[in-house]
């Protein structure tokens, strides 16, 4: 259900694109490596743990952060988190 929630609203966000197959994990592309590296240790700092993932297609470079799914409530927090981030980082 957690994966539900947030694929909904990822797929609202345009600053952000989301890769999620049916594993227990979500990849956020977040499209540069700067805003890829400010996203991480940010979630860091608040005890939200992710893994930062750089791969490449044919057409582009992708920097993503991964997260591990878990019940609505948590990505609820997550995502309040996510967007206070984005927040700041577009006033950057």
């Amino acid at each position: 259900k957690g994966r539900n929630y947030l694929k909904k609203i990822f797929e609202k966000e345009k600053d952000f694109s989301i890769n999620s197959s049916d594993s227990m994990s979500l990849l956020i592309d977040l499209k540069s490596k700067n805003k890829m590296n400010y996203f991480s240790k940010k979630l860091e700092l608040r005890k939200i743990y992710t893994k930062k993932i750089i791969f490449s297609t044919s057409l582009k470079n992708h920097y993503c952060i991964r997260i591990t799914l878990g019940p609505i409530d948590m990505m609820k927090k997550f995502f309040m988190e996510f967007t206070a981030i984005n927040h700041v980082y577009k006033k950057i």
